[in-house]
């Protein structure tokens, strides 16, 4: 049989340590919460943990706004918390993966301290400076994240600084050697500690245009090209220079070869523009490149067939189907059963939109990841202005509600602080989403048999894929994961209430869900 890395077909579980569980009553979850339900985690049958960034940070952005690369955020516990961490994973079974944020750091960094202050000290170069035009103006029309030109004036240098997301993130230049080296010398750090693998972060800004042209604008039509949404005015700039520059190619060639030399064994990266994101997975996984990668697009599908047959379609037109990473939801996403299921919901229907979640994200081809929570079919939290925290929510507040309603802690029991924390929770806990909390087993018991399920599966984790049915009048999606010897699993899932019967098919039934409402799966095997 072929020998297979761990990481194909994985099944990743990604946890916003944050939100996760908190121990010593400050309200904030902490590594030595998660070391706590490692043993929840391990039950599920997942096969790693992905862990959000717990580096220090002036938390601007919750953790993706670093000070210190090499070190553990005092609210989330200290290096020998961590070093705990990776021990128990391994124990049992799991391997860890943290975040590679490479592409910028927070403002309050000593390297950007340092650079700001003239054209000629020694970090002069370490970050993305440009003069600017005769007129005074910024040196392009590119836009950020956030709405705001992706350039701040620092009257020190008489220059522009740039940023793809929030002033207070300065982009890095990773065309100076130096903090390439740098970059470099921090993944080595975590994986001397033990770490198995690296997500990195905004892979497509690495490199943008040498000559700094301006973005066109984009069709109308387009103006969902990122996940932050129309309302952004992001969404309405074509992103050709400012994103997917030829040199990031050769970049992560070399990068990942020297992690992969410091003891990596999986890499994977966030494509997080939609603009040609397929071709994009394509050129950034090839051969001695990235293991995996995952696309915006896929953390907003709709629970329609001719939705995920249409994703089908383009993983399979770019050759990516051993190397997409299925991640339908993380810490910037809606969870799924609000995505499907709207704002309000009932319970009944809740945890039927959970399980089908399980059925979906079980099947398909490549490796997987889901957000923490979605095991308990948890709905985004209904925060009003006045309780968020996400700076991107309260930017464009009333429109898209940010990221905190699916960052909402995590509700372990029906007790005091909903199980997470014996202070006042860092996020209001909000009744609807405590009472779907971790004791309540339903849906939880379905993620955990379907996980296993596909582990023991080898159809189902390494099989290619063909689509046999896409109708969306019906409401009924089916598809087959198909081995070279032989070994084949058909899945049908009606997406709908009210959807038609599933069919009958031949082989033997693994698994079977009828909601009474016409949500459904089935699961056989020949």
């Amino acid at each position: 049989m072929t020998q297979h890395p761990w990481w194909r077909g994985a099944v990743i579980y990604q946890i916003y340590p944050r939100s996760f569980l908190d121990t010593n009553g400050d309200g904030i979850g902490d590594l030595p919460g998660i070391i706590r339900k490692l043993d929840y985690v391990a039950k599920l049958g997942v096969d790693a943990v992905w862990l959000s960034p717990f580096y220090p940070s002036p938390m601007r952005d919750f953790g993706y706004d670093i000070t210190a690369h090499c070190d553990v955020h005092p609210d989330y516990g200290t290096m020998d918390d961590f070093e705990k961490l990776v021990g128990k994973a391994h124990d049992l079974g799991l391997k860890v993966i943290i975040d590679a944020v490479l592409n910028h750091t927070s403002i309050d960094h000593e390297w950007f301290e340092e650079s700001r202050q003239s054209r000629d000290n020694p970090k002069a170069d370490w970050y993305q400076w440009c003069d600017p035009k005769p007129d005074g103006s910024p040196p392009n029309n590119w836009i950020s994240r956030f709405a705001d030109s992706q350039w701040t004036w620092e009257p020190r240098r008489e220059q522009y600084y740039r940023h793809q997301y929030m002033k207070e993130q300065p982009a890095l230049n990773l065309a100076n050697e130096e903090v390439v080296e740098q970059r470099l010398a921090f993944m080595r750090k975590w994986l001397d500690k033990g770490v198995d693998g690296m997500r990195f972060d905004a892979v497509t800004q690495y490199h943008a245009d040498e000559h700094m042209r301006d973005n066109p604008p984009a069709d109308p039509e387009d103006h969902d090209i990122s996940p932050v949404g129309s309302y952004s005015t992001f969404a309405h700039q074509k992103h050709l220079y400012d994103c997917n520059d030829e040199r990031i190619e050769g970049f992560l060639e070399k990068l990942v070869d020297q992690v992969r030399c410091a003891g990596c064994t999986y890499t994977y990266a966030e494509l997080d523009v939609r603009y040609q994101a397929y071709e994009n997975l394509a050129r950034y996984t090839q051969e001695g490149m990235l293991d995996g990668a995952y696309t915006p697009d896929v953390m907003e599908l709709a629970l329609q067939p001719s939705e995920i047959a249409r994703v089908f379609g383009e993983i399979d037109r770019n050759s990516c189907q051993g190397s997409h990473v299925w991640t339908l939801t993380n810490h910037d996403a809606k969870r799924m059963v609000s995505r499907w299921g709207g704002e309000e919901m009932s319970d009944e229907k809740r945890i039927a939109l959970s399980k089908m979640a399980a059925a979906l994200v079980c099947t398909l081809p490549g490796q997987i990841s889901f957000f923490q929570g979605e095991e308990l079919g948890l709905p985004n939290a209904p925060y009003g202005f006045d309780e968020l925290k996400d700076p991107q929510g309260i930017r464009f507040w009333p429109k898209g509600g940010g990221r905190d309603p699916v960052r909402h802690p995590v509700p372990w029991s029906d007790g005091p602080g909903a199980g997470f924390t014996e202070g006042e929770a860092w996020l209001t806990l909000r009744d609807e989403v405590t009472a779907c909390h971790a004791e309540r087993e339903e849906p939880l018991a379905t993620w955990r048999e379907l996980i296993c399920l596909r582990r023991k599966t080898s159809a189902l984790r390494y099989g290619g894929l063909d689509v046999l049915e896409a109708d969306d009048q019906k409401g009924l999606l089916g598809f087959a994961r198909t081995l070279d010897s032989g070994e084949r699993c058909e899945v049908w899932l009606a997406t709908k209430e009210g959807a038609a019967e599933l069919p009958e098919t031949e082989g033997e039934e693994l698994v079977r869900f009828s909601s009474g409402m016409g949500f459904g799966f089935r699961i056989t095997a020949t």
